[in-house]
């Protein structure tokens, strides 16, 4: 396979338990990423197409065309500067095919590889272990772990890498693990605290310095359609998942280094 350019960057977003607003923080960290004068794309590879949905793009499924080898366009969305490889639920019928054939699952990294418009790619993954994470894993550059204040997510977040470990052995020796983050933070209560402190123990220096609050904003955003910058620009949320994006982007500069 062929390196992807050095002016894009891929990151997967990956946790195998749901609720952990895995999808809102990715749709948000690439309307900050556009904030900071970035050109974003978001590949949507969970077939439930919450991502999709939320950037108002329904009944569309170029990731699957992507594995079919046919001719794909991002689609421009509802933010601006944020352009998406959608999905729907279809592409669970690709499953069988996906786990039987190695091949097919470098499908998509191929087709990035194509690319040369975006200075950062995400994406979204399904809450499940399985051949979409695998092949997330092949896609990215690196990954990042939301962690919500759960012990089940917590425990889940030591599957998630394991899983990346094997892949990156098997399949993507090149692959890197930037950071994990915590979401639906609530510092009042004590369950809370004491998760972020043990992510803390495990992770270290890997745990981004950013916490990201539990808010009906974030809510209120996805039912508008809109980011949290764009819907409430002066908020703590829109502050917050400000300070995570410049997190990243400068993980991912010094990565490079």
């Amino acid at each position: 396979m062929g390196n992807l350019s050095k002016t894009k960057r891929i990151i997967a977003v990956i946790q195998q338990k749901g609720g952990v607003s895995k999808t809102t923080s990715t749709y948000n960290i690439a309307a900050s990423a556009v904030a900071l004068g970035k050109r974003v794309l978001i590949a949507d590879i969970d077939p439930q197409s919450n991502e999709s949905k939320t950037l108002g793009v329904e009944n569309e499924n170029a990731i699957k065309k992507i594995f079919r080898k046919e001719p794909v366009t991002p689609v421009k969305t509802l933010c601006k500067n944020i352009d998406l490889l959608p999905t729907d639920k279809s592409l669970s019928s690709l499953i069988p095919e996906l786990i039987s054939d190695i091949d097919l699952q470098y499908h998509l990294r191929e087709y990035m590889e194509t690319l040369t418009d975006y200075d950062l790619i995400l994406i979204d993954t399904p809450p499940t272990a399985g051949c979409f994470i695998s092949v997330a894993g092949i896609t990215a550059d690196y990954f990042i772990v939301p962690i919500s204040s759960s012990y089940y997510t917590l425990q889940g977040t030591q599957d998630v890498m394991e899983s990346m470990q094997k892949i990156r052995r098997r399949l993507n020796p090149e692959l890197e693990f930037l950071g994990a983050f915590i979401s639906m933070y609530d510092k009042r209560i004590t369950v809370d605290r004491e998760i972020a402190s043990e992510a803390r123990e495990y992770f270290g220096a890997k745990l981004f310095d950013t916490y990201i609050s539990k808010t009906v904003k974030v809510e209120e955003s996805v039912i508008a359609k809109k980011p949290v910058i764009e819907l409430f620009p002066n908020s703590e949320i829109t502050s917050q998942y400000m300070s995570l994006t410049k997190e990243i982007l400068m993980r991912v500069q010094e990565a490079d280094r």
